[in-house]
């Protein structure tokens, strides 16, 4: 039997929220065939079943939480007895003290033979990777559980393989804690600072807990969770320290439309041929932000300093099922 864990998904996620199921206790699958989908509060995945087998067993239902570190399949792979013999054989040497012991009891002290390597040496279990990835990692010989990843929700990329193949282990694990590091200043360091310092720093925010709306009639409550919870997070951020400005203005973009139209009758049938007036929108942002860099900073209560950035980085807002 082979326990499937959740691996680190990186990012500083420690959780994740059942999808959907591929397969069922009793279905057989192949190696790389899809297994579950999981959606972290970065981003909805595919995993692949990192063995061949019959499925023995499935973590929980649709809806359900996954932590980083608990069993999500168990696969019958046919190699549970065959793992036995190489730890048995570390473990002779402390033998002679249970020499007393009939022979037949030795076979109970295998499964605990495991730990006995460096932790170095021991793979730290199954990432995510698509099949071109573990097909490349083959081809190169590398051991891809050992590939530490730095794509999307902890996913192995081929530019981990190559790296990994290229300059070994250590080179590959430093850009991973580099990579993570970042990742984390940028968002849980943050978040944590924000929340022990704004009280004492921003004047008048004074977070309460809301009433219990239950008391004055039905409700119906639902938990935040993975995107919809990190949305949550940076719109009540937005909202509390980002001024907020309206302001209308009129524009004649006659020409504008008309060479829109045109360009859309012309693009018609190929990628981008679906042309609004966002993307000159966009566009009329980005070279406003160049030219008011006012617009393009951000101000650091804890530090007391101004960051004018010098790139433009444009969001956009969709209305989905999941939120804002």
């Amino acid at each position: 039997m082979y326990e499937f864990k959740l691996p680190d998904l990186g990012e500083g996620i420690h959780e994740a929220e059942i999808l959907k199921w591929y397969v069922e206790p009793g279905d057989t699958i192949v190696e790389d065939e899809p297994l579950v989908d999981l959606e972290t509060d970065k981003a909805a995945v595919t995993i692949p079943s990192p063995r061949g087998g019959t499925i023995a067993s499935i973590a929980g239902k649709v809806g359900d939480i996954i932590n980083v570190g608990n069993v999500v399949a168990v696969i019958d792979d046919g190699t549970g007895a065959a793992a036995a013999p190489p730890a048995a054989a570390k473990a002779e040497a402390p033998a002679p003290r249970e020499s007393a012991v009939p022979a037949p009891s030795a076979v109970p002290a295998a499964p605990q033979a495991p730990a006995a390597p460096p932790a170095a040496a021991v793979p730290k279990g199954p990432v995510p990777a698509a099949p071109a990835t573990r097909r490349l990692a083959r081809e190169l010989g590398v051991e891809i559980n050992l590939v530490p990843p730095t794509g999307p929700a902890g996913r192995v990329t081929p530019e981990d393989v190559r790296r990994f193949a290229g300059g070994g282990a250590a080179a590959a694990a430093d850009l991973h804690v580099e990579v993570k590091a970042r990742e984390v200043g940028e968002d849980e360091r943050a978040l944590k600072e924000f929340a022990a310092h704004a009280a004492s720093t921003i004047p008048l925010l004074d977070l309460e807990p809301l009433p219990d709306f239950s008391k004055w009639g039905p409700v119906e409550t639902e938990q935040l969770r993975s995107i919809r919870r990190k949305v949550a997070r940076k719109m009540v951020t937005s909202m509390i320290l980002v001024p907020h400005v309206a302001h209308m203005d009129d524009a004649d973009v006659t020409l504008l439309e008309e060479f829109r139209k045109r360009e859309k009758d012309r693009r018609q049938g190929t990628p981008g041929g679906h042309l609004t007036l966002l993307a000159f929108i966009v566009k009329a942002v980005t070279a406003g932000l160049r030219a008011t860099k006012a617009f393009n900073a951000s101000l650091d209560p804890f530090k007391e300093e101004i960051t004018y950035k010098k790139y433009y980085n444009i969001g956009v807002a969709v209305d989905s099922g999941k939120g804002l």
